[in-house]
């Protein structure tokens, strides 16, 4: 297997997809994590609340403070993970137009959901909680015969994460046709992100007595 080597239009197109895909499997549990950044190089990591000392707390001035943002979060990863799983079945199947159309559609939703964390950040001020979907270096994945190391939104900006949506749509083009080329196993399937979406969900009605 060859790291980060040259790809193919294709290639790129499936990369950006699991990059993204990667992204957002982690901004879903942004509000039941603690999130500690590095002195420089823009690096951090996300703690369960229950693996910080004060994570329940935290996470009830959280509830307090912004149960509707909370909800929204729930909300709006339910969508874009059912639309993703919707573009895999299109791709699939060979649709390829209407891979397309779909996709259109589905950066849209991703796009909004950045307006809301732009949103959040501004009202909640600086005990804002939710941050725009990255995925920083570091993550690898792997496609065909290449092993690829996973970025989206490296910056951790609203800019840099809508740049990276634009790419997408300017590759959205040249989707394959099923006999062109086969979807990759891994990209972007339901599991870890439904899975995702079920812990946050049980773990704030199961310790917090919060549904959402």
């Amino acid at each position: 297997m060859v790291l980060n080597s040259k790809l193919s239009i294709y290639e790129e197109y499936f990369y950006r997809l699991i990059s993204l895909e990667s992204a957002l499997q982690r901004s879903v549990l942004e509000p039941i994590c603690i999130r500690s950044d590095f002195p420089s190089g823009g690096i951090y990591s996300l703690m369960f609340f229950y693996a910080e000392e004060r994570g329940e707390e935290i996470l009830e001035n959280r509830i307090k403070i912004a149960p509707d943002d909370i909800r929204k979060v729930v909300e709006s990863h339910r969508g874009i993970s059912l639309g993703l799983t919707k573009l895999r079945e299109l791709i699939n199947e060979g649709r390829k137009r209407e891979t397309a159309y779909h996709f259109i559609d589905l950066s849209e939703e991703i796009f909004n959901y950045n307006v809301f964390v732009e949103e959040h950040q501004s009202r909640i001020g600086d005990q804002f909680f939710l941050y725009y979907p990255t995925c920083m270096p570091g993550h690898y994945s792997v496609l065909g015969n290449k092993i690829l190391e996973l970025s989206f939104n490296p910056e951790q900006t609203f800019d840099g994460a809508n740049r990276e949506l634009k790419h997408l749509l300017g590759l959205n083009h040249v989707l394959p046709n099923k006999e062109d080329y086969h979807l990759p196993k891994n990209l972007f399937g339901p599991s870890e992100y439904g899975h995702n979406l079920e812990l946050i969900q049980q773990q704030l009605r199961d310790v917090f007595n919060f549904i959402v």
